[in-house]
């Protein structure tokens, strides 16, 4: 077994991207319901037209801008720490091990 640690960081890279693509999925998918519902609401009236539009708007404010928001972090911390970050902060490693040679 070896004992370097190899981060591939092209791959960290690749999998935030994809992370990013399916969060903005969603977020449009919850516009679009959101749309769909608005059209139906005009023609809908009635104690369930306005549960079913708190339940949507319960779990849209509750859920999904924070679902949004964790995962858009997690993407920026893939790419600038993981990704980005990782690299340069072993090259300056390197670049401070040459201080401490003989």
């Amino acid at each position: 077994m070896s004992d370097k640690l190899k981060v591939r960081t092209e791959s960290v890279i690749s999998l935030a991207n994809e992370i990013s693509t399916v969060n903005v999925q969603i977020e449009e998918q919850y516009k679009s319901t959101l749309e769909q519902l608005a059209k139906m609401f005009y023609s809908w009236d009635g104690k369930a037209s306005e549960a079913a539009k708190n339940t949507f708007f319960n779990i849209k404010e509750s859920f999904s801008d924070a679902r949004y928001t964790v995962l858009h972090n997690y993407v920026r911390f893939l790419k600038e720490c993981v990704g980005e970050g990782y690299e340069a902060v072993e090259t300056a490693n390197i670049k401070l091990a040459d201080y401490f040679k003989d």
